[in-house]
Parts: C-alpha cells; sequence; structure tokens
C-alpha cells in the first residue's frame, strides 16, 4: 500500500500510493474503518510468511527447490523485503490489543530487518538438500526494490520479533518438503 517507498525504513506516516488492487483495497478499507468512528488502531503487517502458507515467494522457492531443477526467480535477487513470521504477526497482534490506545493509530507489523531474496532463498534452498539458484533480471511490474518496516511505533507497544528469518524459512522449508 505504499508503493516504492521514498526512504526506509517505511514509516506509518509515509505517503500512500498503491500499485496493485490489493494495496488500493487496503487503502480504501483502512479509510472506511478510521471514518466509522469505531475505536481501533490498524495493523499494517509487511512481508508474512509461515507454515501452511501455500504462496509467495517462500513456497514458490521450496516447491522448485524439491522439483530438483534449479530455482529460477524474477529479478535480481537483491530485492529486500521486511519477512514477518506469521507467530510473530499474533504476537504484534496481542502487542497492539494489549497497548495500543485505538484512537485510529496505524501500526506497521514487520521486523525492521531488510532480508534480500536471494538470501531467503539461499536459507530454503540449503535446508532442502541444495541447488541452483538463477536470477532472470526481470523486475516484476509494482514490485519494490527495497522494503523495511519501520516498527518504532511497534516496540513502544512492547513487541520484539522473537522469530529469526533464518530459523523461520528453515522450518517453513521443512514444513513444505514434509507437506509435499
Amino acid at each position: 500500500m505504499y508503493g516504492e517507498p521514498e526512504k526506509l525504513p517505511v514509516a506509518e506516516d509515509a505517503p500512500l500510493a498503491p500499485v496493485s488492487p490489493y494495496g488500493l483495497h487496503r487503502v480504501e478499507a483502512e479509510r472506511l474503518a478510521l471514518d466509522s468512528g469505531v475505536p481501533l488502531a490498524i495493523a499494517r503487517v509487511f512481508s508474512a510468511y509461515g507454515e501452511g502458507l501455500r504462496r509467495q515467494v517462500l513456497w514458490d522457492v521450496a516447491r522448485r527447490a524439491l522439483s530438483g531443477r534449479p530455482v529460477e526467480l524474477s529479478g535480481t535477487g537483491e530485492e529486500t523485503r521486511d519477512f514477518v513470521h506469521a507467530q510473530d504477526v499474533a504476537g504484534a497482534i496481542a502487542a497492539i490489543a494489549d497497548a495500543a490506545a485505538f484512537e485510529g493509530e496505524i501500526v506497521n507489523v514487520g521486523t525492521g530487518v531488510e532480508t534480500s531474496v536471494a538470501e531467503l532463498a539461499n536459507v530454503i534452498v540449503r535446508e532442502l538438500a541444495g541447488g541452483e539458484i538463477r536470477f532472470t533480471g526481470d523486475a516484476r511490474p509494482g514490485d519494490p526494490a527495497r522494503w523495511r518496516a519501520d516498527v518504532t511505533t511497534l516496540r513502544s507497544l512492547g513487541f520484539e520479533p522473537s522469530v529469526a528469518i533464518e530459523d523461520g524459512a528453515a522450518a517453513y522449508a521443512r514444513w513444505v518438503r514434509d507437506a509435499a
């Protein structure tokens, strides 16, 4: 919903510039919620992942790695995301529920850490017995080059992430392998 960020980390008050239907709908849903007058806090979850999710980059990498063929991904591999494990998303929502004022505040939910797609792919492929990773060099339209949440507000509510990307991605890879 932030689009290509002007600066990192992306703060809650950064301009909204959605480039996808999902982003457009999120912006509209937030506007409607804020206009409702209902006491609320809005969680803006960054790149969530976790066992059970059968889509997005972790799923694609793991499935391709298990196929025995090279893992080919779009982009250069240097693109970054703020990957946040589902366990940490749940903990962040609990912290918001416990400590937010519910006066329409926006709270970024992430780790505040940038991880490149290449780093993520390497963790998954290594966990699944190795293999080659290739990047096409073609950027996908609408995908920001770099992405990292400013989690100052979330931390002020008492939340600290507990799942490091190396551990979470490895656990995810094992789940995909065992679920296949």
